[in-house]
């Protein structure tokens, strides 16, 4: 019922969303990040419109370029257009697949943040671990779509070859906030480390599993930090040189949404939303110190 009600709210909160933000400036050099989990086959229509869509509309960047856009070494275009950053999240085989038929023929580049920990699995034990480390038991293993497995570390080298970028998505997707330290140091340096030693790469990128700000909290912000340049939070928000480079914002679309829902999204109509939240993931931010940041506006809340 109550997705019924927002789908159908869509259209005309969009509309007073877009004669409200008039009125509100928009940061030099401001963008927003775009998140996927799974993307099966019979998405990737509405992948392909989605990101035909952006590509029109506001324009698609890639890592590099988000990553001059937060550090202030360009201020982007502006004439209106906000562009996006893809994200995918946790590493399903799935999204190497979309990234082959969809992203590359349209000349997109993404960042994919993987799970080392979970990739070496046998196939037979994935759907139990997709459900349990996942889904958390919310969706059983019998449930799960067949095909639904983690990348290979082929797949994952295949992505780097074509110029994505990895991040990382802890080793085992587990929730931060409260491990002791010497699982908190597992879960993001080992990570990393394994990342690197597998694929031959650097690792600068780090999003926390679940997204919420109650999965985080500061001491792991603090080993993040000592390990990456770039965070990002399931908080939904506009991004800019004044946001802390570990407190970034994205937005989470299913691609089984209407259309005129993704709109809304997309064009930052739920922010308001979450704006205490961002004020939180700041405070939190502030009181960690991490260097990243110091000296910097800490997540501006937009």
């Amino acid at each position: 019922m109550g997705e019924t009600w927002r789908y159908r709210a869509a259209r005309p909160w969009l509309r007073i969303h877009r004669l409200l933000s008039k009125w509100a400036p928009t940061p030099p050099g401001a963008f927003r990040i775009l998140t996927l989990h799974a993307t099966p086959p019979a998405h990737f229509q509405g992948l392909r419109r989605l990101l035909n869509y952006l590509l029109e509309e506001n324009g698609l960047l890639t890592p590099a370029e988000a990553e001059s856009r937060l550090e202030a070494r360009v201020r982007g275009p502006e004439g209106g257009r906000v562009p996006y950053l893809l994200t995918f999240d946790d590493g399903f085989s799935s999204n190497r697949r979309a990234a082959a038929e969809v992203l590359d023929p349209l000349g997109v580049k993404a960042v994919f943040f993987l799970c080392p920990g979970l990739m070496d699995l046998a196939p037979a034990r994935q759907s139990e671990a997709i459900a349990h480390h996942i889904c958390e038991g919310v969706v059983a293993a019998g449930e799960l779509p067949r095909d639904m497995a983690f990348m290979s570390w082929d797949e994952a080298a295949s992505l780097a070859a074509a110029g994505h970028t990895i991040g990382s998505h802890t080793l085992s997707h587990r929730r931060l906030a409260g491990l002791e330290p010497g699982a908190k140091a597992q879960e993001v340096v080992a990570a990393a480390r394994l990342l690197e030693q597998r694929l031959g790469i650097q690792v600068t990128w780090f999003a926390y599993p679940f997204g919420d700000v109650d999965s985080i909290d500061g001491p792991s912000l603090g080993v993040v930090a000592r390990e990456h340049r770039f965070c990002a939070s399931g908080l939904r928000g506009l991004n800019s040189a004044r946001t802390h480079p570990l407190g970034l914002f994205r937005e989470e679309i299913s691609l089984e949404a209407p259309f005129d829902y993704q709109r809304l999204i997309l064009a930052g109509g739920l922010d308001v939303f979450y704006r205490r939240w961002r004020r939180r993931l700041g405070r939190m931010l502030r009181d960690t110190g991490s260097g990243a940041g110091e000296g910097r506006e800490t997540c501006a809340a937009s």
